[in-house]
């Protein structure tokens, strides 16, 4: 058998690691009554690599905009943030320097 990823093996606190993935679409409806309409929406989805300690986020579309917004409220909830993996898409530049600053901080 292959030998593990240092990230999953080495101690770390709850999402000083992660993994970002999509789920979706989902329809939501944004109010109740008659009049309502069902709204796209998806869940981005943060893993800790070490503990699979879970974090959902709900994204309105799938732009690089709205990824980001997503990504800042992760960052300020879980602090001890540092580097992240990509599971499905390629890492921007702008993406990059938010870790950047998150993990300086």
């Amino acid at each position: 058998m292959g030998d593990l990823p240092e990230s999953r093996v080495c101690p770390s606190s709850v999402f000083q690691r992660t993994g970002i993935d999509f789920a979706g679409p989902f329809l939501i409806r944004s109010s109740k009554g008659r009049g309502s309409r069902n709204t796209k929406c998806y869940i981005c989805v943060f893993v800790c690599l070490a503990t699979k300690a879970v974090h959902l986020e709900v994204v309105s579309d799938l732009t690089s905009k709205a990824f980001i917004a997503c990504l800042k409220r992760f960052v300020a909830r879980r602090v001890n943030h540092q580097r992240s993996s990509a599971i499905k898409e390629p890492i921007s530049m702008e993406l990059a320097e938010i870790l950047e600053r998150s993990s300086a901080s």
